[in-house]
């Protein structure tokens, strides 16, 4: 997904076009698989829509937190894994999102 939005920037599509939308439903698309929800909450989405678009933005206002950050940091250095996009990947691809939350 970050590298979908990455070479979008690099196009310059700007997040507010037109141009944006099938980006935008090419990422919800490419997340909506991952989601599940827990016994005691609400089903996630199942399509894209309003309701998906927020539920990822949040997501990603969440990722974007600097306590998460060093947090995944920390465990990928831990564990030998390539560090996750961060922050600024986040904040790219919610931008995209943000048109309409």
């Amino acid at each position: 997904m970050h590298a979908r939005a990455e070479a979008a920037v690099a196009d310059g599509i700007a997040p507010d076009s037109p141009a944006a939308e099938p980006i935008v439903a090419e990422l919800v698309a490419a997340w909506l698989p991952t989601q599940k929800a827990p016994p005691a909450e609400d089903p996630p989405p199942a399509e894209d829509g309003p309701a998906a678009r927020t539920r990822l933005l949040e997501q990603l206002g969440t990722v974007a937190e600097p306590l998460v950050a060093r947090y995944w940091r920390l465990l990928c250095t831990a564990t030998g894994r390539p560090a996750p996009p961060g922050a600024a990947a986040a904040d790219r691809l919610a931008a995209f999102l943000g048109r309409e939350a």
